[in-house]
């Protein structure tokens, strides 16, 4: 969430429209209804239904994988996620580096 604006502290009701239109207009940025959390997972051979806690305090509907190191075939099992871990398939060892979260 972006800072919110003192609007009312300024006298000039012109001043005061303009800090809401910028308010509003960062308040309407996608950035702003993303809440994601960076997160590195080791995977040391093939795993089936492999959890992995993500402290994350919700249900992530969102992977972005960003980094894939042996190129492996991952599955995200969405069904099985929870409000502390994701749970996925890999047929062999990697290093995985995503952004797990929702966009909202």
């Amino acid at each position: 969430m972006f800072p919110f604006l003192l609007r009312k502290e300024v006298e000039d009701e012109f001043s005061q429209e303009n800090f809401k239109r910028i308010q509003d207009y960062f308040s309407s940025l996608a950035i702003d209804r993303c809440n994601f959390q960076f997160l590195e997972i080791s995977v040391t051979g093939a795993v089936t239904n492999k959890k992995f806690k993500h402290r994350l305090g919700f249900v992530p509907k969102d992977i972005i994988l960003m980094h894939n190191l042996n190129n492996q075939a991952v599955t995200w099992n969405y069904s099985l996620f929870s409000n502390s871990e994701l749970d996925f398939d890999c047929p062999g060892s990697t290093i995985l580096r995503i952004l797990a979260g929702r966009y909202e």
